[in-house]
């Protein structure tokens, strides 16, 4: 049955962050924090205003308990919540609405609320998938929501501590499909860049190629494919997915997909 499935899945992978920096380029303490993050399996309201703030630009706070002090006192937090209690996804959509001053609807205008708040990542696909409001945040999908964010307001990603979280939210999932891939090692893969549509026609193609190599680079080193086993190919901007000439959808087309072949 696993086989089954596995053999009709496209994998898109968004690439939010296309400096290429990887776990080894970051500092010790920056690399520890985010690995510690991956393995929450519900984060703290504490820690996810350390993070969502870092990531939003505003100072680094000597802990974590500082950033969550600073979050409540702007009414970015809900009310009732308290450091080393398990955030929830509605209060963390509302965090991260507030911080990175992300505009809504009429609803989210007026109440600027939890409610509202999850609606509207909701609605913009930040948030994916039949979800309750009301459940706990793990790591790992905490770091997904916010480089989705991150990839929304085009956050510049060589020198910013967003950039660093983006990235490695991405290695995150990168990490989750090569188990995947390793549990069907006969299967060769195809892995196809995209771009959105900006610069040349040459540039676009030589983007997306390299972005697909990136990933096959990444998926050889710990022995998922040899490249013997992996084609590679830009497309450069002929397959968007989404319109293009909005942020939103420029960042959606900025993409890796991995195809499954059959043998």
């Amino acid at each position: 049955m696993m086989n089954h499935l596995i053999k009709k899945i496209k994998i898109i992978i968004f690439f939010l962050l296309l400096s290429g920096m990887f776990l080894a380029q970051l500092s010790a303490q920056t690399a520890a924090r985010i690995e510690a993050l991956l393995n929450e399996s519900a984060i703290c309201w504490d820690t996810a205003a350390a993070f969502v703030l870092e990531a939003a630009g505003y100072a680094v706070f000597s802990d974590s308990q500082e950033a969550f002090k600073f979050a409540m006192s702007r009414n970015w937090l809900p009310k009732e919540s308290k450091p080393g209690e398990a955030a929830r996804l509605n209060g963390v959509a509302l965090l991260v609405m507030q911080a990175f001053d992300l505009k809504g609807g009429i609803g989210y205008s007026i109440a600027k609320n939890p409610h509202y708040a999850y609606r509207e990542l909701t609605y913009q696909k930040i948030i994916q998938g039949r979800t309750d409001p009301q459940m706990t945040v793990s790591g790992n999908d905490f770091l997904y929501i916010l480089g989705r964010v991150l990839s929304l307001v085009g956050d510049s990603p060589a020198i910013s501590p967003a950039g660093i979280v983006e990235e490695q939210a991405e290695k995150a999932k990168l990490h989750e499909i090569a188990g995947m891939l390793k549990a069907i090692p006969e299967r060769p893969i195809l892995v196809t860049g995209h771009t959105a549509l900006a610069g040349s026609r040459d540039d676009q193609l030589l983007t997306s190629w390299e972005r697909a190599q990136s990933v096959a680079v990444y998926l050889v080193e710990p022995g998922v494919r040899d490249m013997n086993h992996i084609t590679v190919h830009g497309y450069g901007a002929e397959w968007p997915i989404a319109g293009g000439r909005t942020p939103a959808g420029m960042a959606a087309n900025r993409r890796v997909e991995i195809v499954i072949a059959d043998n």
